[in-house]
């Protein structure tokens, strides 16, 4: 799972399929970390099952959720961090999954992660 602030791409690995449990683990991470937030995101059914919308509902002071319309991946900026982070994955080499994950978090550091929202959006 992934997120963009100005200033950094955060993330959490889920171990097996992500969940609505693990969508919320990471809600709670980044409301902890920066107090409100708004939260611009697809429909994926692990962002809008019923349990998550009891959490939304008792978190409404710290956080706003702003849902993108179906099949608009254009829209997202995180989308294009995960674009860009597979193009720079295929050209690596990883054995194991452990050496993946490196992989992929070396990806994170990499200044393509960090999109802007305001510039992708408005050229």
């Amino acid at each position: 799972m992934g997120a963009l602030s100005r200033n950094e791409f955060l993330y959490m690995f889920a171990e097996d399929n992500i969940e609505s449990s693990n969508f919320e683990c990471f809600l709670r991470l980044l409301m902890d970390k920066f107090g409100k937030v708004l939260l611009v995101m697809d429909s994926a059914p692990y962002h809008v099952s019923w349990a998550l919308w009891g959490v939304y509902l008792l978190s409404r002071d710290r956080l706003k959720i702003v849902l993108l319309p179906t099949y608009s991946p254009e829209l997202n900026p995180t989308e294009q961090v995960w674009k860009e982070t597979k193009k720079w994955l295929a050209i690596r080499y990883w054995k194991n999954k452990k050496e993946l994950r490196r992989e992929i978090i070396s990806a994170f550091g990499e200044d393509f992660s960090l999109i802007s929202f305001y510039d992708y959006l408005l050229p």
